[in-house]
């Protein structure tokens, strides 16, 4: 008698995996490929009729499936590995542009404060101060005249994350949560501080948090 036996071509389950990374790049997919899907492509495991109680075939067997799962883990680690070196490049591009605008946000409050002066002086000057106007004004000043609270704090979830994607354990929503905190920091950044210098590295700053946000979609 007989029996049916499972073939495993790792080779070619690798080269529908690179197949599906390339499609996965060139239309820009996000997730990750399963490898119950390379599975099931055509001759990557196939079933032939083998002579039964055969030792030698069923190490082999044994042995190439042991391998294809090693390949792939290993493949996985790399692209997990390459996938984190990309990520943290990204990040230090961040602090470099917080950097740019931290360096920039004196002279901004500076140029705020002098408008809100020159506001003032022309409301002093009617017969009858709006006292109303006046506490508006400067309500807006303190407002809009500091962004060091949301530049320490974006400094503090940059921390975060880089620590975070250190981690062994699962850690791709903890990275999304803190990717909508330093985004919303830089939103206010841009809202509050009424310099073209630091809007273009605001929108500078966006671009690359949507590359990050692309990137982690892949971190399990």
């Amino acid at each position: 008698g007989g029996t049916r036996s499972l073939q495993l071509d790792a080779d070619l389950a690798k080269q529908y995996h690179q197949a599906l990374r390339n499609l996965q790049k060139t239309l820009k997919l996000k997730g990750t490929i399963d490898v119950g899907l390379l599975a099931g492509f055509r001759d990557v495991i196939t079933i032939s009729d083998q002579p039964a109680d055969d030792p030698k075939l069923a190490a082999l067997i044994e042995k190439l499936v042991g391998q294809a799962i090693q390949d792939l883990v290993k493949m996985r680690k790399k692209e997990g590995t390459l996938l984190a070196v990309d990520i943290r490049t990204r990040i230090e591009t961040l602090r470099g542009l917080k950097a740019h605008v931290a360096v920039k946000a004196p002279s901004v409050a500076q140029d705020a404060f002098d408008r809100m002066k020159s506001r003032l002086e022309k409301l002093l000057a009617s017969e009858i101060p709006d006292v109303a106007k006046l506490h508006q004004e400067l309500a807006l000043y303190a407002d809009r005249s500091d962004i060091t609270e949301e530049l320490v704090r974006l400094d503090a979830h940059m921390i975060q994350f880089d620590q975070t994607l250190q981690s062994s354990e699962s850690v791709g929503k903890t990275l999304d949560f803190l990717l909508q905190e330093m985004g919303r920091e830089v939103n206010t950044i841009g809202s509050k501080a009424n310099d073209v210098t630091i809007t273009a590295s605001v929108v500078q700053m966006k671009a690359e948090l949507e590359r990050i946000r692309e990137q982690i979609q892949n971190v399990e």
